[in-house]
C-alpha cells in the first residue's frame, strides 16, 4: 500500500487555526505536521540510503523515481536528463498510471522545462495553462499519454548548474501538490543530483583508470622487452638478473653489451624516483648508454686495415 503525504499544508492551517482563536484545532493541525514531517524524513533518509549503495547511474533513476510515484499523489513521474549544449532532454524514467514509457532519444527541451532549467526554481501550473502550452506547440504530450491537470517540475542542480528537471503530473485534480510536497519533492531531487554527480564522477574515474592500466600494461610489456631476454655465457662467471618495480614500471635496469676481443660489459642502473616519469628516463638512458658504448669501443679499437705500419 503506497504511504501518500498529504497535500495539505498543515502548519497554514494551523497559523489560520490560531488567529480564529481555535487551539484544540490548531494542536490537531500542529500535530498533523510533526507526523508529516517524520514520514518526510524517514522517507528521505531511505532513499539516501538506497542512493548510497548505488552507482549505476540507471539503478540510481529507477530506484528514486520508483519513491516518487509510491509517495506523491501523482499519477506519471517523469526524470529527465537535460544537455545545454544541444539544449535536448532525454527521460531515463518515465511512468503513468503504473506503466513504463520507453521514450527514445534525446528530444527539444520544452518550454515548461526550459523555464525551470533558466529560473533555476520549481514550476507548478494546471490545466488552462498546460493547455495553452500544448496548443502554442511550446509542450509536448507523449503520443498514447493524457493530459494532465496539474503539472509539478523541480530542478536537478549540481554546483548551480541544472543538469535536468524531476516532473510530476496528476491527471485527475488541479492544485495537486502542496507547499510542502514541492519541498520534499525538491529534497529528494537534491539528494538524486548529489547521487547522479558521484556516480558520473565514479564511471568517468574508473573508465580513466581502466585506460591507464591498459596504457600501463603496455609500458611493462614495453620495459621487458628492452632489458636483454637471455643471459650471456662467459667462462668462469654465471649472471642472474630480476628486478621487481615498485610500481607498475620503474627505472631499473641492467644490461650487457658484447664487446670486441671477448670483452663482455655489464651495466646496472636505477633511476632516482619512480613509476612511469623513472621508466621513461630509464629507456632513454638504455638507448643512450648502447649507442656509447658501440662507439666508444669503434674508436678504442682501430681497424687492422688502417693500422700504420711501424718502423724498422
Amino acid at each position: 500500500m503506497r504511504a501518500k503525504i498529504p497535500p495539505q499544508d498543515f502548519v497554514a492551517q494551523a497559523a489560520q487555526a490560531e488567529a480564529q482563536g481555535d487551539w484544540k484545532k490548531a494542536a490537531h493541525y500542529y500535530a498533523q505536521g510533526l507526523e508529516q514531517r517524520a514520514a518526510e524524513l524517514t522517507l528521505i533518509n531511505s532513499v539516501q540510503e538506497g542512493l548510497s549503495s548505488q552507482l549505476q547511474m540507471q539503478a540510481i533513476y529507477d530506484l528514486v523515481g520508483d519513491k516518487l510515484r509510491d509517495t506523491f499523489d501523482a499519477q506519471v513521474v517523469m526524470i529527465s536528463q537535460y544537455d545545454p549544449l544541444t539544449r535536448t532532454v532525454f527521460h531515463p524514467y518515465a511512468i503513468e498510471r503504473g506503466l513504463h514509457l520507453h521514450i527514445q532519444g534525446w528530444q527539444p527541451v520544452d518550454i515548461s522545462r526550459a523555464e525551470i532549467i533558466r529560473t533555476h526554481t520549481p514550476l507548478m501550473i494546471n490545466l488552462d495553462e498546460i493547455i495553452k502550452r500544448v496548443g502554442a506547440a511550446g509542450m509536448h504530450v507523449v503520443p498514447g499519454t493524457e493530459l494532465p491537470k496539474t503539472w509539478l517540475g523541480v530542478p536537478m542542480l549540481v554546483r548551480d548548474e541544472v543538469r535536468g528537471v524531476v516532473s510530476l503530473q496528476n491527471l485527475d485534480k488541479e492544485n495537486a501538490f502542496s507547499t510542502s510536497d514541492i519541498d520534499l519533492l525538491t529534497t529528494l531531487t537534491n539528494s538524486l543530483s548529489l547521487s547522479l554527480e558521484n556516480a558520473r564522477l565514479f564511471n568517468e574515474t574508473k573508465t580513466l583508470l581502466n585506460l591507464l592500466e591498459g596504457e600501463l600494461a603496455i609500458a611493462r610489456r614495453t620495459q621487458r622487452g628492452i632489458l636483454p631476454l637471455r643471459l650471456p655465457r662467459h667462462p668462469g662467471y654465471d649472471f642472474g638478473a630480476l628486478i621487481i618495480p615498485a610500481r607498475a614500471v620503474g627505472g631499473d635496469f641492467y644490461d650487457f653489451i658484447h664487446l670486441d676481443k671477448g670483452r663482455l660489459g655489464i651495466v646496472i642502473g636505477d633511476v632516482a624516483d619512480k613509476g612511469l616519469p623513472a621508466a621513461l628516463f630509464m629507456a632513454l638512458t638504455f638507448s643512450l648508454v648502447r649507442a656509447e658504448a658501440g662507439r666508444t669501443d669503434r674508436q678504442l679499437t682501430p681497424d687492422p686495415a688502417k693500422r700504420q705500419p711501424l718502423p724498422s
